[in-house]
């Protein structure tokens, strides 16, 4: 290559890479979660879970909220490899991304009339062995996530807390004292 040509071979190199680097930076997924300090998860409230140990976070509500419309139909997205990255963090205190796909359980019927309560598959990004469901509703974001470590939940820290969460491990739920198990269906 002629001495006249390599800057210009380097301005096209430069910018190829400027350009393809702006566009993995608008797929990257945002940081929707924050971690709170662990005396936060000894406020007094209602809760629904009562694991002995928990990983406490703030959510973004609205890049969530953002994100979530953005998500493909599962029949859209050819065997739930949706390009679009969900971060949800772990107990042990890192983030693990999930590809993420709209994908209703409801009868058609009730999600007419409930809109506001969306469901998703969560696929692990990066060949991760990881699945999971997440939904969205008026009483905030859950997610349930299956990992070779065993599984684990995402929940609202209080009831009406739509902002702080608690990532905990099935295995660290406990049953309150002088309460059983039962069916209540028959």
């Amino acid at each position: 290559m002629s001495n006249r040509r390599m800057p210009l071979a380097l301005s096209l190199i430069t910018l190829f890479a400027f350009v393809g680097g702006a566009g993995s930076a608008r797929a990257a997924a945002p940081d929707l979660w924050e971690d709170l300090p662990s005396a936060v998860s000894t406020a007094a409230g209602e809760r629904e879970a009562q694991p002995r140990a928990a990983r406490v976070v703030r959510l973004d509500r609205a890049a969530l909220a953002a994100l979530l419309a953005a998500a493909p139909a599962e029949m859209d997205a050819p065997r739930g490899l949706a390009e679009l990255e969900l971060p949800i963090p772990d107990p042990d205190g890192g983030i693990l991304r999930f590809r993420v796909v709209d994908s209703p359980v409801m009868a058609p019927e009730l999600a007419t009339r409930y809109p506001e309560i969306r469901t998703f598959r969560l696929i692990g990004a990066g060949g991760d062995a990881l699945t999971g469901r997440a939904d969205w509703t008026p009483h905030g974001f859950h997610a349930m996530v299956r990992t070779a470590r065993g599984t684990f939940f995402v929940d609202p820290l209080e009831r009406g807390d739509l902002e702080d969460y608690r990532v905990y491990r099935k295995a660290d739920l406990v049953r309150p004292a002088g309460e059983s198990w039962t069916c209540g269906v028959r």
